[in-house]
C-alpha cells in the first residue's frame, strides 16, 4: 500500500507540475571572431535573453539574460545588442541572469496556464552585405527573435520558430531576408515538460 501511495504522489506531482526545460544548442556561428583592421583579435559569444510574456503581451519574467546585457540595463545604457528584451523588461530586472553559455539548460516554473516564450540572441560585429559597419555600427546584423506559445495546463507548445529581427527602438521586423549568418548562432532549441 505504501508503494502505491508513493507512486500516486509522484504521478500527481508530474501531472500538475508547471516545469518546462529549455535547452539551447550552439550553432556553427555561436562564436564570432571580432576583427580590427581585418585581423581577428578575440572570439566573442552572443548576448542572449529568454523571457516570458502573458498572451496579451505583458512582460512576466526574465528566464535568463547575458550578464553584459543585464549590466547595461542596470546602468541605464540601452544597447542595440538585445533591444526587444530591453524594451520589454524596462527596469524589472530579476536576479536570473547569467553568462551566455553554450548548450545551456534553463528550467521555468510559472503559475500562468498559457504564456509566450521569447528568445533574443545577437552577435555583435557580425556584418554582412546589408548590415555593414557603415550602416550598423558595432552591432552588425541585428538580434534575431525566436518565439513559441506554451500551454502549461495541457503541457503543450508549438514548435519554436525564428520569427523576426530587431530594430534599435525595440520593435521587430518579420522580414528575415537580409539576415544571413545570424540564423546559425543557434543550432537547435528543445523544450520539454
Amino acid at each position: 500500500m505504501k508503494k502505491i501511495l508513493i507512486l500516486l504522489y509522484l504521478l500527481s506531482f508530474n501531472l500538475f507540475s508547471n516545469d518546462l526545460s529549455i535547452k539551447i544548442e550552439k550553432g556553427e556561428k555561436w562564436y564570432h571572431k571580432i576583427k580590427i583592421i581585418g585581423i581577428p583579435i578575440m572570439k566573442a559569444e552572443p548576448q542572449i535573453a529568454i523571457w516570458l510574456e502573458d498572451i496579451n503581451g505583458n512582460f512576466l519574467k526574465t528566464i535568463n539574460v547575458s550578464k553584459k546585457s543585464e549590466n547595461w540595463l542596470k546602468e541605464g545604457k540601452i544597447k542595440e545588442a538585445l533591444p526587444v528584451w530591453m524594451n520589454r523588461v524596462k527596469n524589472q530586472i530579476d536576479n536570473l541572469a547569467g553568462a551566455s553559455l553554450k548548450n545551456q539548460d534553463y528550467n521555468v516554473t510559472i503559475e500562468k496556464e498559457k504564456v509566450n516564450l521569447y528568445i533574443e540572441i545577437n552577435n555583435s560585429y557580425d556584418y554582412n552585405d546589408f548590415f555593414t559597419k557603415k550602416n550598423s555600427g558595432v552591432n552588425g546584423q541585428p538580434s534575431i527573435i525566436y518565439f513559441t506559445e506554451v500551454d502549461f495546463k495541457n503541457k503543450s507548445y508549438k514548435d519554436i520558430e525564428l520569427i523576426a529581427h530587431s530594430e534599435i527602438n525595440g520593435n521587430y521586423i518579420k522580414d528575415l531576408s537580409k539576415i544571413t549568418s545570424a540564423k546559425n548562432i543557434i543550432k537547435k532549441i528543445d523544450l520539454k515538460f
